[in-house]
């Protein structure tokens, strides 16, 4: 029965959270919300369901599994390193800027952009605009998974009815619309995903934004401000308080990228990250890009996968809106792993973790009860490298030093 086959899909371990089951539900038997944990989940309601099968026909992981070929718009992957020629635009990107120019292309084509912004409770969410002066909303990199609500099924109602329509999210919030898609309203779509490393758990980001400011709310958040380094997490309270953090030192950040102890199961071995992909453009940071395409300003990796992208980039390159240089998909890769796929270890104590989040334990308590001891770990280890590394020196500088002095014995001899 098609009712028991979406209870094991609730249950699965790869589910996403992309919500293109409910979207693809015309009945609303299936809702996502989300779980104790901080992940997106469906809940099946069986009243509901008049078991036409949508839902499992539609699932990208289900599609996944029983098709393991690339979809047939997508041909091959042409690398970039690009960034925006707008000053201003490019600033308040997370890297290039070249998500702004191509969502600029299609709102002043008359078209709706949907991408992931903060909404007024400073939550991620997936919403729509259809004017360049809103386009600020959705721009930079969010870094938790976002609710999409019906966002999938109001795209591809626009598509249907022959408006111009740019989406960007996650590959498997992408590879959930293209599902929703006839080949028709897939000429009206760009789809446009990221490199993503996976996403951490929303009840953990929750917490944590309580504990910035001791319990006052935040008003305005950034993960990807750009004034100490090109990762700098910035948060403002409404009294005026400022937390600014690089990533690499901020707790929330290094229990969910660093350690992987709060990011979704399905992350650890993501069927979406791989190239080909689905989306006719992957945008991401280009890390360790070489030094003749570098910007201080950061550069976006650009990799288009399908005519309809190369399309697009080229409307760019007319319109000097942005400076492209060729590049190597292995050089961007080496990186960037989640370019071309990869997999994240599991860590022997996520399910602790994460029990201990369902829990609703306050912030404080995590950077007591988990990160204190873990930079305490990292600092000794830290200690220990600086300190085999002097040694390595010194004996290196002894043996020159002694080199020396034996041919100045040798020179004496003589």
């Amino acid at each position: 029965m098609i009712t028991d086959c979406v209870r094991e899909l609730v249950k699965d371990d790869d589910c996403t959270g992309c919500a293109g089951c409910s979207n693809a539900c015309q009945r609303h038997a299936l809702e996502t919300v989300l779980s104790a944990e901080g992940f997106y989940r469906p809940v099946f309601s069986a009243e509901l369901c008049c078991e036409c099968g949508a839902c499992v026909k539609k699932c990208p992981v289900l599609a996944m599994r029983a098709h393991s070929a690339p979809p047939p718009h997508t041909t091959r992957t042409d690398c970039y390193a690009a960034w925006s020629n707008d000053r201003e635009t490019h600033a308040l990107s997370s890297s290039g800027g070249v998500f702004s120019e191509l969502s600029k292309l299609v709102l002043e084509d008359g078209g709706t952009v949907f991408g992931c912004g903060w909404n007024d409770n400073l939550e991620p969410e997936h919403m729509a605009v259809t004017s360049v002066a809103e386009l600020a909303r959705l721009r930079g990199s969010k870094y938790v998974p976002s609710s999409i609500g019906l966002s999938l099924a109001r795209a591809a109602a626009l598509a249907r009815g022959g408006a111009r329509v740019l989406f960007s999210g996650t590959p498997c919030q992408v590879a959930a619309l293209d599902r929703l898609l006839d080949a028709q309203a897939r000429d009206q779509v760009t789809l446009i995903d990221m490199i993503c490393h996976g996403v951490p758990s929303l009840a953990l980001f929750s917490a944590y934004k309580g504990w910035l400011f001791r319990g006052e709310t935040v008003s305005d958040f950034t993960f990807r401000d750009k004034s100490l380094c090109l990762q700098t997490i910035v948060a403002r309270s409404p009294s005026g308080a400022t937390y600014r953090r690089r990533a690499s030192d901020d707790p929330f950040f290094r229990l969910g990228y660093g350690n992987h102890l709060s990011l979704m199961k399905s992350c650890f071995a993501c069927r979406f990250a791989a190239a080909p992909r689905v989306a006719d453009i992957t945008l991401g940071d280009y890390w360790g890009v070489p030094k003749e395409s570098e910007h201080p300003s950061g550069v976006s990796a650009v990799l288009v996968n399908t005519p309809a992208g190369g399309e697009l980039i080229g409307k760019l390159i007319a319109s000097d809106a942005i400076t492209l240089m060729p590049a190597d998909l292995a050089d961007i890769s080496r990186m960037n792993p989640r370019t071309t796929g990869g997999e994240w270890s599991l860590p022997s104590r996520r399910n602790e973790f994460l029990r201990d989040v369902a829990r609703g334990h306050s912030f404080r308590w995590f950077y007591w009860r988990w990160y204190a001891p873990l930079r305490a770990k990292e600092r000794v280890r830290d200690a220990l490298l600086g300190s085999a590394v002097f040694w390595v020196r010194a004996l290196k500088v002894k043996k020159v030093f002694c080199f020396f002095r034996v041919l100045r014995h040798a020179g004496n001899a003589h």
